[in-house]
């Protein structure tokens, strides 16, 4: 039995800086300010909820990943979240049977004749179910960050379904990096297998946003190995785009035989959206080779809005008031670029009120 090793690494990258839209949003009074709450439950919509302008600092800091100053409406690239969610491995049925010769140079025929040493694919691929294998680590996700992994092992299940980490992409995390190895023992080529990147998206009406979806495909060379595996599986790979069960091709299927494939596409926007990266060996009559010991690909996906537009700061008008002598009052006014920076330079408490400052300077 030929042992081969395949890692993929899911390397999520998202820029994690601002990103708000001027729209109209709901107004509290003068001393409180309006404040979005993103719910852990993972359907459920984000609601607005006005603070006191004294309590707006701890409110915001408890849980600062999930309470953001300004409306819900506003677009925050922080309420957009990726992460490796599943993974699938299956063995495709032959539908002719197929023998290599090794006696004689490795010849191919039908069957193995007087053969003494000959290896043939099994049309029924009930041989390779339990030699083709992967093992991962998964948790239920948390918007929070905060998972417990267990580490997990799936052999293939059938010739045309494929054996899968997480019944429903979207509600469970896959842990990156090395926890996810694809292991193929079958004598012959034929494995599929992919990697779901799982792209939730918790802004107010999501769609509403078309995003562009930027990532690449790394390879990394065989260990311990003097052939290359995207070359003698005749690799193939195409990449797809799911949203509301509507799926949008970004890479067709075809080979992949470099180091590196690059994609880019401008696509709708959901609550939830998967970036499926599907790999095939088309090589389905060739035997695998028994050198290889591991080889691994990295993906790399960066997620960020189509319209720049919504990318500008919104400044926001703030009034400080102090009482400098009983009843005696002194009006300082700010200008914020955005709501976020009054937690950051500190001039959010009881004192600061939203809007400009009152012509007669005087509590509001």
């Amino acid at each position: 039995m030929k042992s081969f090793s395949l890692l993929l690494k899911a390397v999520i990258l998202v820029s994690t800086s601002a990103l708000w839209m001027n729209v109209n949003a709901a107004t509290c009074n003068s001393k409180s300010t309006l404040v979005c709450v993103e719910p852990e439950d993972l359907e459920s919509d984000p609601q607005e909820t006005c603070v006191a302008n004294g309590s707006v600092r701890q409110f915001i800091t408890t849980d600062s990943e999930f309470k953001l100053m300004g409306s819900c409406s506003q677009f925050d690239l922080k309420k957009v979240r990726t992460y490796a969610c599943n993974a699938g491995l299956r063995l495709v049925k032959p539908t002719t049977q197929t023998c290599i010769k090794l006696d004689e140079n490795n010849a191919v025929a039908d069957s193995c004749g007087e053969s003494l040493n000959c290896v043939c694919n099994s049309t029924e691929a009930q041989d390779d179910i339990n030699t083709n294998f992967f093992n991962y680590a998964i948790s239920s996700y948390s918007k929070k960050g905060i998972h417990s992994f267990t580490n997990k092992t799936r052999t293939t299940s059938n010739n045309t379904t494929f054996a899968s980490a997480a019944t429903t992409s979207g509600k469970d995390i896959i842990e990156d990096k090395s926890k996810l190895q694809f292991n193929f023992g079958s004598d012959f080529y034929g494995a599929e297998y992919y990697v779901d990147i799982c792209i939730r998206n918790s802004n107010l009406n999501p769609s509403r946003f078309y995003m562009n979806y930027t990532g690449n495909l790394l390879f990394g060379s065989s260990l311990m190995s003097a052939v290359n595996y995207n070359n003698s599986s005749n690799l193939f790979n195409r990449v797809e785009l799911i949203c509301d069960n509507s799926t949008q091709t970004i890479v067709s299927d075809s080979p992949f035989l470099s180091g590196q494939r690059n994609y880019s596409r401008n696509g709708a926007s959901s609550k939830l959206c998967v970036v499926r990266h599907h790999f095939k060996e088309n090589a389905k009559n060739k035997l695998r080779g028994n050198n290889f010991k591991k080889v691994s690909f990295q993906t790399n996906l960066q997620v960020y809005p189509s319209d720049a537009s919504i990318t500008k700061e919104v400044p926001v008008d703030y009034c400080k008031i102090i009482e400098t002598a009983p009843k005696k009052y002194k009006c300082t006014p700010w200008t914020a670029a955005s709501t976020q920076d009054l937690i950051s330079g500190g001039f959010v408490d009881g004192n600061t009120y939203t809007g400009k400052c009152p012509k007669v300077c005087k509590p509001f």
